[in-house]
């Protein structure tokens, strides 16, 4: 696998406009169509340069 290099800017744009898209269809799909448990943990940050953060996770247990 050839190593690939990519600036904290690009990797921040291909989490969140590609993989983000990508997993939140994954778990659309998941929740809405199959028979599952879940649960949704959220949590809001402010750190000292007054940048407010939001972390989301969500457990699934899916029943296959």
């Amino acid at each position: 696998m050839p190593k690939i290099n990519c600036s904290r800017t690009k990797a921040i744009a291909i989490t969140s406009e590609c993989l983000a898209k990508e997993q939140l269809e994954v778990l659309q799909k998941d929740v809405l169509e199959e028979k599952c448990y879940y649960s949704i943990i959220i949590d809001e940050a402010t750190d000292v340069s007054i940048k407010k953060y939001l972390a989301v996770v969500i457990q699934l247990l899916l029943q296959k």
